[in-house]
């Protein structure tokens, strides 16, 4: 698959602004470049604010873990959180060439899947952070 050079250009500044740490960058492209091309921006930006929410709590979670912070229902939060994240990734990815290569690497069942999902997510908190800091600048 071609990106557009818009498409190209906004991953090269994403990237620049999180100092190089984006680790799906062919996905991450692939979901800008079907953002602006069937016109589903408020989609995209409902996605990463979701990823940023989940990466959030996913943090408070792991560094209060043995505490008494931590309760069922922060957990049945982020398990919610995951699900509405997957099936608003799911929506923006259907009817594409690359929704069977998505299915494969970040929805099945496996200990990869859910690590290559973490990392997505971890990347656009990246995307969200750049356009947060574009929109406060």
């Amino acid at each position: 698959m071609t990106f557009s050079d818009k498409t190209k250009d906004l991953v090269l500044d994403i990237s620049s602004n999180c100092k190089g740490k984006l680790k799906n960058i062919f996905e991450l492209s692939f979901l800008i470049e079907i953002t602006y091309s069937a016109d589903k921006e408020n989609e995209f930006n409902d996605l990463i604010f979701s990823a940023k929410y989940i990466k959030g709590l996913f943090n408070v979670i792991m560094t209060n873990l043995n505490s008494e912070l931590i309760n069922d229902s922060m957990k049945d939060d982020y398990s919610a959180s995951m699900i509405d994240f997957k099936n608003k990734l799911k929506s923006l990815i259907e009817k594409t060439e690359l929704k069977e290569v998505f299915d494969g690497k970040y929805f099945g069942l496996y200990h990869d899947c859910m690590m290559n999902l973490m990392e997505l997510i971890e990347d656009l908190t990246y995307t969200k952070e750049y356009f947060n800091s574009k929109k406060f600048s």
